[in-house]
């Protein structure tokens, strides 16, 4: 599942950068940790943004954004730092239209780890 020619995860950066720490072996267990445990997180700051708590969002934003970050997502790396600065600020109108942006892409890195192989 690509967007604009770019996956929404860099697989093989990954891979890539695990291997040549010689640590290639932890990239499916780190997926199917991150595809656990995001899910999880995503739902918190849905919550979060909802009841319009901005350190909810502020947190779980954080979280995700680490997160995807390890494994190479970095687009929507990019828009949860985006929601956790909104929130840090007290932005919440700006917590409200990065989410608008990051739920349907944190759907695309799902289904591409599904598509991938990686199953919660």
């Amino acid at each position: 599942m690509e967007t604009n020619g770019a996956a929404p995860v860099d697989l093989e950066g990954f891979r890539s950068s695990m291997r040549a720490a010689g640590i290639e072996e932890i990239v499916e267990p780190t997926l199917q940790v991150y595809v656990e445990e995001a899910r999880a997180t995503f739902t918190a700051l849905r919550d979060a943004v909802e009841r319009r708590d901005a350190e909810g969002a502020r947190a779980a934003a954080h979280s995700l954004k680490s997160a995807s970050g390890n494994i190479w997502a970095l687009n929507a790396a990019s828009l949860f730092e985006s929601i956790e600065h909104s929130a840090q600020d007290g932005d919440l109108d700006g917590v409200d239209a990065t989410f608008g942006e990051v739920r349907p892409e944190f759907d695309r890195v799902l289904a591409y780890l599904s598509e991938a192989g990686i199953e919660s």
